[in-house]
């Protein structure tokens, strides 16, 4: 399509901006050799829809993600893998811009951006509509670029438009994941503690006081349950974090998910101390040689 004809669409009645990328390619850095790193061409008017609070493009632009993984700044350069970058054979990438966290998506935080020249022809464009405008700037699309066939689709799925942020943060999967732990570890705790149970009886009728065995419950969950927790959960998180570096949002959700299930554990003796004192003492002893 022509990027001419894409920026001419802001002048469309219920348009506020539309901007194009000409293209995309996946290029490799010795930064990160293990990971691909998205490069786009695009349009000055492109990035002010992804990125509103971002000034105008000049030369290479990064996403916030990306900048943080690398350790980048502007001013910093970017080795290239030799040949990966028709945009620079010279295999360096300047940087002269750090782009904000977008409020758009996160679907460009890890990619580089640069400017397209508006005599070039654009693989996509993106048209950001007025509130309310969205079904007759759809219809104007349709035909806009005849006789090229377009598809025109939103930027957002539905889920996400019928969706809060909120909402997507409660409805997220791995929202279960620190109460299922939590009732695997605790179940697993009550099963052994429960193999003994006799034991603890005989205890209780030989003078054991209560707040004795709490603190012989608190030792053994110290041992048994906390310590495996803590030092697997640590491990699992350390390397979730390596691989969730280009997502910051969900590297801090996996955070919030292991401090979850250190917190519930800590009520695991309670329920253990709690449980121990409703069985009766004579039932627990019965058949005991």
């Amino acid at each position: 399509m022509s990027s001419q004809a894409c920026e001419r669409l802001a002048s469309v009645e219920g348009v506020l901006r539309a901007g194009g990328v000409a293209s995309s390619e996946i290029i490799h850095t010795s930064l990160d050799p293990r990971n691909n790193l998205l490069l786009l061409s695009a349009s000055p008017s492109w990035l002010q829809i992804v990125w509103p609070d971002s000034p105008k493009l000049t030369g290479v632009a990064i996403g916030n993600a990306l900048a943080s993984r690398l350790g980048l700044v502007r001013g910093s350069t970017v080795p290239l893998v030799p040949a990966s970058s028709s945009h620079n054979p010279s295999a360096n990438l300047e940087i002269q811009q750090v782009l904000p966290v977008s409020p758009r998506s996160d679907r460009f935080e890890s990619a580089a951006v640069y400017a397209a020249s508006p005599t070039e022809t654009v693989a996509e464009c993106l048209v950001e509509s007025e509130s309310g405008a969205v079904e007759k700037v759809r219809s104007v699309l349709a035909s806009w670029f005849s006789p090229s066939p377009v598809f025109v689709r939103p930027f957002y799925s539905l889920d996400q438009l019928q969706l809060t942020p909120q909402q997507e943060l409660d409805s997220r999967p791995s929202k279960i994941g620190p109460y299922l732990g939590f009732a695997l570890l605790l179940s697993l705790a009550l099963g052994r503690w429960g193999a003994r149970k006799q034991d603890f009886a005989l205890y209780r009728v030989l003078g054991l006081k209560e707040p004795q065995l709490a603190v012989m419950l608190v030792i053994e969950s110290a041992v048994t349950v906390w310590g495996p927790a803590i030092f697997g959960g640590t491990g699992a998180t350390i390397a979730g974090l390596c691989l969730l570096r280009a997502n910051p949002v969900a590297a801090e959700l996996s955070l919030l998910d292991y401090a979850s299930l250190v917190f519930l554990l800590l009520v695991v003796p309670a329920i253990g101390w709690l449980w121990l004192r409703l069985l009766p003492v004579s039932d627990s002893l019965r058949g005991r040689n």
